[in-house]
């Protein structure tokens, strides 16, 4: 969701699992051709794997499940982020709140059906 806006710029869904949900979305922003500029991201998508799916050129914004282990190069970036500017780091990563909020707003206000 474009914060600014409120525009819904990709959009997954599963019956199944929320991670399959995400990698819906991330695929029909590639198919659409959309480039992020930053992701703020819920710890639930703290693993390598979530981190390599977006390069360099996106700044992402997560902070890691307590039981992370082996942290690599993908997990670089973005502690250095933590380190060098806690406070703009969290600003960031809590703007994802807004996004979950006017989630929740759109369900609630036109149902949500499974």
């Amino acid at each position: 969701m474009d914060i600014e806006t409120g525009l819904y710029v990709a959009f997954g869904y599963s019956k199944h699992s929320e991670m399959e949900a995400f990698h819906k979305a991330v695929r029909m922003l590639e198919k659409l051709g959309v480039k992020a500029d930053s992701i703020p991201l819920d710890k639930y998508y703290s693993s390598r794997e979530v981190l390599r799916l977006f390069g360099r050129e996106v700044a992402v914004y997560v902070i890691p499940k307590k039981n992370v282990s082996r942290l690599g190069m993908e997990w670089s970036r973005v502690l250095r982020k933590i380190a060098c500017l806690p406070l703009d780091f969290l600003k960031r990563y809590f703007k994802r709140n807004l996004s979950e909020a006017g989630f929740s707003a759109d369900k609630r206000r036109f149902g949500w059906k499974n």
